[in-house]
């Protein structure tokens, strides 16, 4: 799926809004609330399609290649 995302700020913190380039429209916004972890909400117009929760966490690299900085 194509997105178009903007960074802001909501009560003082960074928040990623995310929307998808189609018709249907939705978006999902996600909040900064820890180091490596963004949480927030996806909405839809359409039943079909995913909404709810959702939770962005970074993890580290694992396996044969994996590095840390």
């Amino acid at each position: 799926m194509n997105v178009q995302g903007r960074l802001g700020e909501s009560n003082g913190r960074l928040t990623l809004l995310l929307e998808p380039v189609t018709v249907n429209g939705g978006q999902m916004t996600l909040t900064l609330v820890g180091e490596h972890r963004l949480a927030g909400a996806g909405t839809s117009q359409e039943s079909w399609e995913p909404r709810g929760p959702v939770e962005l966490v970074r993890q580290t690299p694992q396996g044969p290649g994996a590095f840390r900085l």
